[in-house]
């Protein structure tokens, strides 16, 4: 369902090498990916990413902290954006 719009976003953005929709358990929806980034196995390190802002969350409840609705993260050669 979401595919094409993935795809679009994917093929509209310079040096894109994907675009997934992932729940906070760490499984995705819907991806799209380019051969390099199915290579790259940026799904994988999504999941990854999924957990690290999932960790923060519950870290933020514990310390009864407000919770921020997005994140971003740069890795050496990709770069990561979520919302919550």
């Amino acid at each position: 369902m979401f595919k094409e719009a993935l795809q679009t976003i994917v093929e509209k953005t310079d040096g894109s090498l994907g675009a997934l929709i992932m729940g906070a358990d760490g499984l995705s929806v819907e991806k799209f990916f380019t051969d390099a980034g199915a290579e790259a196995n940026l799904d994988v390190a999504a999941a990854e990413f999924t957990s690290l802002v999932r960790s923060a969350s519950r870290s933020g409840k514990d310390l009864d902290l407000a919770i921020a609705g997005a994140g971003s993260r740069f890795g050496q050669r990709y770069f990561f954006d979520a919302a919550l």
